[in-house]
């Protein structure tokens, strides 16, 4: 096992999710002080802020992949991506990334609040979409 890990946040749509979990964990090994070192420095300070993708914000009204949305953001809050960094990395990710073909761009959020009711996390899910609704804009 991996003596550094003591807790694992994760969430599961289906069986084979946790299986993989489970692969994972059981073959996990430890990990030495340089490659905690590079974890450390890869972390920003903003850690608290990330979402871990759990997906109990995907019931949108309007048929936005919140998730997804909240996954590329993560480059903002845990890396401290600029805002014209994220207006790249939002382009590319339309392009090619977890944002291909969504149903609704973020600029349809209503502001309607059921995401940030379902967050575990508490995130500003409506606040953040309406920056990533900015920097698709801007793409």
């Amino acid at each position: 096992g991996c003596p550094q890990v003591n807790i694992a946040l994760v969430g599961f749509s289906s069986k084979e999710e946790v299986d993989f979990a489970c692969e994972v964990a059981d073959r996990a090994e430890a990990m030495s002080e340089a490659d905690l070192d590079r974890v450390r420095e890869h972390i920003g300070e903003n850690i608290e802020e990330m979402c871990t993708g759990c997906s109990y914000c995907k019931a949108c009204p309007s048929n936005i992949p919140v998730p997804s949305y909240m996954q590329v953001y993560n480059e903002k809050s845990v890396f401290g991506k600029t805002d014209e960094d994220m207006a790249g990395i939002v382009g590319f990710n339309h392009r090619w990334g977890i944002l291909v073909g969504p149903e609704a761009t973020a600029e349809a959020c209503t502001q309607c609040g059921q995401c940030e009711t379902a967050c575990t996390q508490h995130l500003p899910i409506m606040a953040r979409m309406k920056e990533m609704a900015a920097w698709e804009a801007t793409e």
